[in-house]
């Protein structure tokens, strides 16, 4: 899941995309941390 992030069509390479780019990180680090609470 993490090497698909790389190469994720919503991982744009314009600097615009910046703030873009961490909120997707933040969110997927959000939803990991999630389904590794709730799967123990």
């Amino acid at each position: 899941m993490i090497l698909s992030i790389k190469y994720s069509p919503l991982w744009g390479t314009r600097p615009k995309s910046a703030l873009n780019k961490i909120t997707l990180l933040v969110l997927l680090f959000g939803v990991a941390t999630w389904e590794h609470k709730h799967k123990n």
